[in-house]
């Protein structure tokens, strides 16, 4: 119902001409909006994915990594997995887009619900900060942290969700 709204203000908006940084705003807030609901959609499909028991998330019978959530911020990666998840990282992904942060860090937007990075607890809107408590503020930046912890057991991924700082622990098996 909020779309309806929004894609009638946006006619409206659209007939009395107003200025195009408005409409381009009210059409973000769609695509946001869109996004969410996929999520939320995705969790009424497996519920099971949002408890804090553990579990395995994806298999290693397919290409995808095998990712266990061990609690609400905890994961467990096997090595072998780590090598599959790392070319996600490193190419243009249509899973999900990732953008600098005017304050520091990166900006995810549009992460689909069935894709490796919501597997790995990051979300649409979510700001990654640090990596293995390493700033991330360029590309060059994130390249030299995920270059420095190639043989650590574990991760820590920190990011800010709505407002407030997460820290995201991923355990190598």
């Amino acid at each position: 119902e909020r779309i309806k709204r929004l894609k009638k203000r946006l006619d409206e908006m659209v007939a009395q001409k107003k200025p195009q940084q408005s409409i381009v705003r009210l059409k973000k807030s769609i695509k946001r909006l869109k996004s969410r609901i996929s999520e939320l959609k995705a969790r009424l499909a497996d519920p099971s994915e949002y408890k804090s028991t553990p579990e395995t998330i994806a298999t290693t019978g397919s290409s995808e990594p095998q990712i266990k959530r061990l609690g609400d911020y905890t994961y467990g990666i096997t090595k072998d997995s780590l090598k599959k998840i790392l070319p996600f990282l490193k190419g243009s992904n249509s899973d999900v887009r990732v953008a600098p942060n005017r304050n520091g860090g990166f900006r995810t937007f549009l992460v689909k619900p069935q894709s490796i990075f919501y597997k790995l607890g990051i979300r649409s809107g979510d700001i990654i900060q640090k990596f293995n408590n390493i700033p991330l503020n360029s590309a060059q930046e994130t390249l030299d942290a995920f270059t420095k912890s190639k043989d650590v057991t574990n991760h820590t991924l920190t990011l800010s969700r709505r407002g407030r700082s997460l820290t995201i622990l991923y355990k190598i098996e």
